[in-house]
Order: structure tokens, then sequence, then C-alpha cells
């Protein structure tokens, strides 16, 4: 037996609509577990992220003048293990070949905006016709029908929206934000890919497919559970805290002796603590009453 078709997924397959990063993660993730994925584009206008920033030389004899696809790392990272068509999605006899393929696949999955795929008459309620327990997955930022529906975004501006952004920076400083990461575009779409594997399995277990409508800001609010649950219990409004943790004490980069030379610390408990105190040498400051526990160290960690 093939390592392959001992994955969880082997066996499953999947129609992959997805664009640039979010939606491709889901794709590939279900793809890593076994299951058959297949990449969907059109011809006319293809995935975003293979044309990324174009590549030059100094002169007309080098680089491809930004003429070639797929020369960006982070488009094969996001598609791995995948097949791939491409269809012009906007002619009636590629939308047919669809429909055909559709009662093959166990799943659907996209994340255009909103009002995309009903445009093209291959929305959830045009497939579910040709496969009644489709399980399918939309990926939008902000979700198919709230009141923010309309809001076209990507990932630096979908952690903002969900207040994560303000969370990140050094204390009674300026809010530094992700500084440009794409943090929120991996982490809506391993949610996402767990929410597809949880409709398969219910599917298996009744029969009944799912339309799985989900935000990729909620995906991401979620990250701020204990700010929220602060905010609400208390009234407290959660601020950057830079290195620094809220229960382990000391917890942060040190200066040391040289050029750019620092360390990382981070005591988590008392033994990790006394173990701290030995590995020094069991100074005189460590004997300071300040520092005798975890909450003094937390109050006093400047000093």
């Amino acid at each position: 037996m093939a390592v392959s078709d001992r994955l969880p997924l082997a066996g499953y397959r999947v129609l992959d609509f997805g664009w640039v990063i979010a939606g491709p993660i889901v794709g590939a993730i279900l793809a890593d577990l076994g299951a058959e994925v297949i990449k969907v584009e059109s011809r006319q206008r293809v995935d975003a992220s293979r044309r990324g920033r174009p590549i030059t030389g100094e002169n007309v004899q080098q680089g491809d003048q930004g003429l070639h696809p797929d020369l960006i790392p982070m488009f094969h990272a996001v598609n791995r293990n995948k097949l791939s068509i491409t269809v012009n999605l906007a002619d009636p006899v590629a939308r047919e070949l669809i429909l055909k393929l559709v009662p093959k696949v166990d799943a659907v999955i996209e994340n255009f905006a909103p009002g995309v795929l009903q445009r093209l008459r291959l929305a959830y309620e045009d497939l579910v016709r040709v496969k009644p327990d489709l399980v399918m997955l939309s990926l939008s930022a902000t979700g198919q029908y709230g009141p923010l529906r309309d809001v076209r975004t990507y990932a630096p501006s979908v952690s903002s929206l969900a207040g994560l952004e303000s969370l990140v920076g050094y204390q009674g400083d300026e809010v530094l934000g992700m500084t440009g990461a794409n943090f929120a575009d991996p982490t809506a779409g391993l949610f996402a890919s767990f929410a597809v594997m949880a409709a398969l399995y219910h599917r298996n277990e009744t029969g009944v497919g799912q339309y799985i409508d989900m935000a990729q800001v909620e995906a991401i609010t979620c990250l701020s559970g204990e700010a929220i649950l602060d905010y609400s219990m208390n009234g407290r409004v959660a601020e950057p805290q830079g290195n620094h943790d809220l229960l382990m004490s000391p917890h942060n980069f040190y200066r040391c002796a040289g050029d750019d030379e620092w360390a990382a610390i981070a005591i988590a408990g008392e033994d990790e603590w006394q173990g701290f105190c030995r590995a020094l040498g069991n100074p005189a400051w460590t004997q300071d009453p300040r520092f005798a526990d975890r909450a003094g160290r937390q109050e006093h960690e400047a000093q």
C-alpha cells in the first residue's frame, strides 16, 4: 500500500477555486492529508500569486521582464501537491464543464469576494443541484451575508479589522502592527481546512453536505480571545506588551556585552526562577524582596 493511500483524506477529491494565499492554503493542507485537489484558474486571469513582482535584470538581456509567471515561491508553497486546470469561467461552455466535474468531487473551496460565483452561476445553490451532498467552503474576508460583506481586503487589513494589529508593539509606544506580514492568510486557511474536514466527517456520518460561510476576520479575532474576555469582564482595553508575557516573568530580550548581543529569557515558574538564580551564581539582587514571587517580579520586571 502506498503512503498516500494511508493518509486520512485518501480517496477524497476537492475542487479548489482558491485565490492568492488564504484559499489555496486550505487546498494545500487537504492535499497534504491525501486528498486529490484540483486547482481551477482562468487562463484570462490566472492566480495573482503566480505573477508577483517582476524579476528583471539591468538590461533587456537579463531577467524575464515580468512576462513569465510561476517565479514566486509563495505560489508553489500554497499550491503544492495539486492538479491544475484552466478554464474561462465567463464562458458558458466552461461553466458546463465545471458542473460536470462537481458531481465527482467531495468538496469545493473558494475565497472570492461575495457575489463573484453568483455572477458566474457557480455558487453553492447552483452546485448543490448537481451534487446534493456537497461540502462547500466560502472563505471571504468578512463573510457572505453580514453588514461588512462588501469589504474587499487582504491579510494585513483583515488582521487590523480583527483588532490584532493593535496588540503588536511595545508598551507605551506607537503601535507597530504586524509590519506587513500576511499573518491572517495562513491562520484563516488553517482554521478553514479543519472546518472542511469536520463537514466531510459530518457528511460521512449523516449523508448530508454543508455550506461553510467562514469570514477570515473571525478566524483572526479568536486569536485575541484573552483581550476580548478581559474587556468584557473588566472593561480593560488591551495594549501592546512588547516581549513581555501576561504570566511569565522575567520574559524579554536583554542586552548583553558586545555589539548587538542579546539574550532571550523566559521564566515560567518558581522552579525555573530558582534554577535561573543558581545559574547566575545567586547574586545579591536575586534576594531582593521585590523579586520574591512571580507577581513581584512581574510588577518590577523593568528593574
